[in-house]
């Protein structure tokens, strides 16, 4: 056979089979534009000037990385089903007397015309794309635009690499196709039905077992540490127990539908139930694909607009002042601050001087000394004989100290030391304490006792007990989110901090074990606008002996409200972009996952029901059936996604609540929100694509 045949034959078959493949070469293209363009804005020299930048570009290449990843299944799904429908014309072919090798050369001509086509296109599309993401990603993050268009030929290089891999896989896949199958059996394909999965009983109790062990460990995550950490256990729990419960608790319902005999030998109920049993394990698994990217679209969409609107408020309560300096003492040094104030005392006074030589004189300004150290509570008080030192390496191991190794009727907490007048002047509170007596502040946890331990196994009475403590920077973000079941935290308020701390607490002992912090904290309001605040903190910096932002050490942080801010919000910025693309391309991929399931179903029914009006079928009960059939298989996808959401939420918000402040009702509200809107775009886009499905199936009645 001539050379010149293969490609020839190849284009015709692309172009008569267009119904197929118009959406195949769709799919490839927006996979192609979506990938360079998230590319683009990784290597974008605009994009690594904004602020926040750092983590943004690691979001945007974790973005492209995911997308290259996910255009493996996804193509290859569209892939088999273009394949599919193809059989039947191999399968002639070879009758027709071609060899597997002629149809070999085919395919792959196939392949190279439908793969410049994709990249092609992919690319072009790209490059239009890249300048209006870029546009809109700066608008996101409230930043200059810039109007220069360019081609990043870096990221269309890594673009024709990793998709030119992706359709020598698709290649070889189709080949194989073709050498496990005889021409007899590629002509009859379209009418080979599938054997349900054996064992339905068992693999449905499986399944809803292993969902239900997802929920409840979502459910029962007590803190964001812990949600965070459950996190990948409870996806692959939900993500198989989803495919099996589609795949063969459907198969389950079917059989217990088909034993229904008044249920099942109705006209609408026949087709339906005998047309899902007939193909259940392709239908489920496609089912269950629509299902999970429809959570995923509901998760993304909540988790990123919940994180964008909620990251102010938690600017504001976390750093509080137009200009701030933390500094934490040195072990080391403790003792002698407590005694001289050797540290602060001359960092207040060249900090407050750098200010008032910038011209302000008229500015609130705020001093607070606070300590804190981890500590246990033993039978419902505060126990400072407990040694806690072999947890103070993080957060997340001392909680889990506290919910699995700790002995019975303790509990490991948060202790914070601070003095009254600076509790007073925090709280707004006027409260009063003579000599040797403390207050106690309260939060997340059950004080019972009236007093605490002290180090040396004396009893301290408590004269007030408050739930109202003060609001600080560097305060642990996670513990003053919504969670009930955080570690808790209390509040040790003296009146004179430092005597307390070197007497009653000899603190010498602590300070030599490392695991007690000391911080001072000096915060301004500034009567100016905000373009001189960086000017004044940089002056503050240079009196400080510090040069570049932070300073480089952890302990001596130099920060203004507006820098704060304005990271935050591109982080924020950055994330609600990224999650708006990925949201798009899943939207796009499950619209195509229905169209395609429409299609090949469509053809699969065609002939029967072309068979039941022969027989009798009215065209109303032919309707009637087929809207049956579309809304019970598509709309069980939703219902389940909805669950899935529901009973997740838990996990969701906990996992927010490591970064922000998360409002009661807020990410409750974005989800609902989210997931109306959602079901309105799900229920158009049904609508469209089962246009598809009428047209193959009257068409085949006509004919």
């Amino acid at each position: 056979m001539s050379e010149k045949i293969y490609p020839k034959l190849a284009w015709s078959a692309i172009r008569k089979n267009g119904q197929l493949y118009v959406p195949y070469l769709l799919a490839g293209i927006v996979m192609v534009s979506v990938f360079y363009v998230l590319s683009f804005l990784t290597n974008s020299p605009i994009v690594r000037t904004l602020k926040g930048s750092s983590v943004l570009t690691v979001l945007l290449q974790f973005a492209a990385d995911g997308v290259g990843l996910f255009s493996v299944p996804f193509l290859f799904y569209t892939n088999s089903t273009l394949l599919k429908r193809r059989k039947k014309e191999l399968g002639l072919y070879n009758i027709l007397g071609m060899n597997k090798k002629n149809i070999f050369h085919i395919l792959l001509w196939e392949t190279l015309m439908t793969f410049a086509i994709c990249v092609g296109g992919g690319l072009f599309v790209g490059v239009f794309l890249s300048k209006f993401a870029e546009l809109g990603l700066l608008n996101i993050m409230n930043e200059q635009i810039n109007f220069r268009v360019y081609i990043d030929w870096k990221s269309a290089g890594i673009s024709v690499i990793v998709f030119a891999f992706i359709y020598v896989l698709l290649l070889l896949n189709t080949v194989r196709h073709l050498h496990s199958n005889n021409p007899i059996e590629l002509l009859h394909s379209e009418s080979a039905g599938e054997r349900p999965p054996k064992g339905n009983g068992l693999l449905a109790l499986f399944s809803t077992a292993l969902l239900a062990a997802g929920y409840y460990l979502s459910a029962s995550a007590g803190d964001s540490q812990i949600a965070m950490n459950r996190v990948p256990t409870v996806m692959i729990l939900v993500l198989i127990g989803t495919y099996l419960l589609f795949i063969c608790v459907s198969v389950f319902i079917c059989k217990a539908l088909q034993m229904n005999k008044r249920y099942y030998y109705q006209t609408a109920h026949f087709v339906t139930v005998s047309s899902m049993s007939y193909r259940m394990k392709r239908n489920g698994a496609s089912l269950a694909s629509i299902c999970i990217l429809v959570s995923a679209i509901l998760v993304l969409l909540s988790g990123s607009v919940t994180f964008y609107v909620g990251i102010k408020q938690t600017i504001e309560a976390h750093y509080p002042y137009d200009m701030g300096v933390i500094r934490e003492i040195p072990n080391e040094s403790l003792t002698e601050e407590l005694t001289t104030a050797s540290i602060t005392k001359p960092l207040y006074e060249n900090a407050r001087n750098a200010v008032q030589e910038q011209g302000i004189q008229n500015f609130t300004e705020i001093t607070v000394t606070r300590a804190g150290m981890i500590a246990c509570m033993k039978n419902g008080a505060l126990n400072l004989t407990v040694d806690t030192r072999e947890v103070w390496n993080g957060i997340s191991s001392f909680k889990y100290y506290n919910r699995e190794e700790m002995p019975e009727g303790e509990e490991i907490c948060f202790a914070h030391f601070i003095s009254l007048e600076d509790y007073n002047k925090l709280c707004g509170t006027s409260e009063i304490l003579n000599e040797n007596e403390i207050m106690l502040g309260v939060f997340h946890t059950a004080y019972q006792a009236d007093d605490i331990i002290l180090p040396d196994g004396k009893s301290q009475p408590i004269k007030i007990k408050t739930e109202t403590f003060p609001q600080i920077p560097g305060y642990s973000i996670e513990n003053k989110s919504t969670n009930e079941e955080s570690v808790g935290e209390l509040w040790i308020i003296a009146p004179d901090l430092q005597d307390f701390l070197l007497n009653t607490m000899h603190i010498e002992d602590h300070a030599e074990e490392n695991y007690f912090v000391y911080r001072f904290e000096y915060g301004m309001y500034l009567p100016d606008d905000y373009d001189r605040v960086d000017e004044i903190c940089e002056k503050v910096r240079i009196a400080l002996g510090l040069g570049e932002f932070d300073g480089g050490e952890i302990d001596f942080t130099v920060y203004t409200h507006p820098q704060k801010v304005d990271r935050a919000k591109g982080v924020a910025g950055g994330l609600l972009f990224v999650m708006i693309v990925l949201n798009l391309v899943f939207a796009f991929v499950t619209t195509l996952i229905m169209y395609y399931k429409q299609i090949s179903e469509g053809y699969e029914d065609s002939q029967r029901f072309v068979i039941m009006r022969k027989i009798g079928m009215r065209t109303a009960e032919v309707k009637k059936s087929i809207n049956s059939q579309m809304i019970t298989v598509f709309g069980l996808p939703l219902l389940v996604a909805g669950l899935h959401i529901i009973l997740n939420s838990n996990i969701i918000i906990r996992v927010l609540g490591m970064a922000i402040y998360v409002d009661g009702l807020m990410p409750y509200i974005v989800m609902a929100v989210g997931f109306v809107l959602f079901t309105m775009i799900y229920i158009l886009v049904y609508l469209m694509t089962s246009k598809t499905y009428y047209k193959i199936v009257n068409a085949a009645a006509e004919d």
